[in-house]
């Protein structure tokens, strides 16, 4: 299963950072917000970020990232 017509043509046209360095943005992001390193594959709420946390992450990231 890909990806829908739409996304294809925008991941085609994409010429934005690379999905690993979103990946290292979001966990240094998440790092900051629960005091400590997280692994990629390790649950949010596992690593100590609460609902309001997560929160303050999605908003940090669409802001600023």
């Amino acid at each position: 299963m890909g990806l829908p017509p739409f996304w294809q043509q925008a991941s085609a046209r994409h010429t934005g950072p690379s999905l690993e360095q979103v990946a290292a943005e979001v966990q240094a992001v998440v790092a900051g917000l629960v005091g400590h390193a997280v692994s990629g594959d390790q649950p949010l709420m596992e690593a100590g970020l609460d609902s309001l946390g997560a929160a303050s992450a999605g908003i940090f990231c669409l802001l600023f990232l």
